[in-house]
């Protein structure tokens, strides 16, 4: 497992289920870079599930995983979800999960704090994603 990848399951493996199993799927594909960022590498993981989002302050259990798009672009690692609408960013993958997580808290406290009179468009959808995906414990 490379350096990228045992940093990724180091920092997630406390939020990820006994009975997860990880199974790389066998795909061919023509080029593995592209302009949106220098693709991670041979063996590394592009993209992590995580069910725990845990800051400081807080922590959400999802109902099901959210799937974690990692990238490198130059100096920068990028952790992102689009149904979300959320990217985190540090000099590392960890650093850039844990800017993810922090951004997740905050528009879960955020969007659950707003009646839905105060919401429109995106908001809308958005609102409804986090209360459907995130348990109340």
């Amino acid at each position: 497992m490379s350096q990228f990848a045992l940093e990724v399951h180091d920092d997630l493996s406390p939020s990820i289920p006994d009975s997860y199993r990880f199974e790389r799927p066998s795909v061919e594909t023509e080029s593995a870079s592209g302009s949106r960022g220098e693709i991670l590498g041979p063996g590394l993981f592009n993209s992590v599930p995580i069910w725990i989002i845990k800051s400081a302050e807080s922590e959400l259990r999802a109902r099901k995983a959210i799937a974690i798009r990692i990238r490198k672009d130059g100096d920068y690692y990028f952790a992102a979800n689009d149904t979300l609408a959320i990217e985190g960013t540090g000099l590392s993958a960890s650093d850039a999960i844990t800017d993810f997580c922090a951004h997740v808290i905050h528009f879960h406290s955020y969007y659950q704090s707003l009646s839905p009179n105060q919401v429109m468009g995106e908001g809308v959808r958005l609102k409804e994603t986090f209360a459907a995906l995130f348990a109340n414990f």
